[in-house]
């Protein structure tokens, strides 16, 4: 068994000895710390000087995504100039060089009826058949 795990399951008797140790009754080698869970908010007792989590496998993903959610929301919003036209615009891919432009549903579908049309407009119409001359 792992030391954090040994933690999380006894945070009772690690809870005893902060108290103890607070106090002054009880001298650890290595002081136990008071700490609140970056993931889950909780508070927790622990030896490890490392740890940010009261237990790794449940919290350490909520943590570690609360922090990026974090970073992402404080830095300012990027700001591209359109290859294009010049105009800036904010782009919400990474990778956006143009500005997005709204794209209704009929844009998709005039490329069939334009070459219906145009297959309709030709100059030579119908192919008849020849006809018997006598």
């Amino acid at each position: 068994m792992w030391n954090c795990d040994w933690e999380y399951q006894n945070q009772d008797i690690m809870k005893k000895n902060y108290d103890r140790q607070l106090s002054g009754q009880y001298k650890p080698v290595t002081p136990i710390r008071k700490i609140i869970c970056e993931g889950c908010g909780c508070v927790f007792y622990t030896r490890i000087w490392s740890q940010k989590y009261c237990y790794y496998k449940k919290c350490g993903n909520i943590g570690h995504r609360k922090q990026l959610r974090q970073r992402r929301l404080a830095e300012p919003p990027r700001t591209q100039v359109c290859k294009m036209c010049g105009k800036v615009f904010t782009p919400k891919r990474s990778d956006a060089l143009y500005v997005p432009l709204p794209m209704p549903a009929s844009i998709f579908t005039p490329w069939k009826s334009r070459r219906w049309s145009a297959a309709a407009a030709k100059p030579w119409g119908k192919i008849s058949a020849p006809t018997k001359s006598t």
